[in-house]
């Protein structure tokens, strides 16, 4: 036996709970999943999927996520209206994460979704620079 995650995902395939069993396949884990919840009396039609290999699903499962079933593929929550969907099936900015960290003084790099762009803030918490894509640099604010 071996502890493997299996997601439990609803009618709408949003995964509902990711749980940890004891189980030596995928079929033996689905049944406990199973059992335990028809001892709690629950009556929704749920799917249960083995989570514990990302490589074999794309992805971890995460609560909130979503299955897709035609391309046996977990997807995490997307982050940001703006980004979009690989052929991985993880969500991607429109502007690639920087390149370059390297800046005058220590940044804390983020998205800012109202600007499409990212952004780097000091040890204060002000913006000092926006990444510029087309230079592969930080433009000073």
């Amino acid at each position: 036996m071996s502890e493997r995650y299996f997601a439990i995902i609803n009618p709408s395939n949003l995964i509902t709970s990711v749980v940890l069993m004891d189980a030596s396949s995928e079929e033996e884990g689905i049944q406990k999943v199973k059992d335990s919840h028809n001892n709690q009396n629950l009556n929704i039609k749920e799917t249960w999927k083995d989570a514990s290999d990302a490589s074999k699903r794309y992805n971890y499962a995460t609560i909130g996520g979503t299955w897709d079933n035609t391309n046996s593929a977990f997807i995490g929550l997307r982050p940001f209206d703006s980004w979009t969907l690989d052929s991985n099936y993880r969500w991607q900015p429109p502007t690639a994460y920087p390149s370059n960290k390297t800046y005058s003084e220590d940044i804390a790099v983020y998205w800012n979704e109202s600007n499409t762009r990212w952004e780097g803030s000091n040890q204060s918490g002000d913006l000092v620079a926006t990444w510029n894509a087309l230079t592969s640099s930080w433009d000073s604010l």
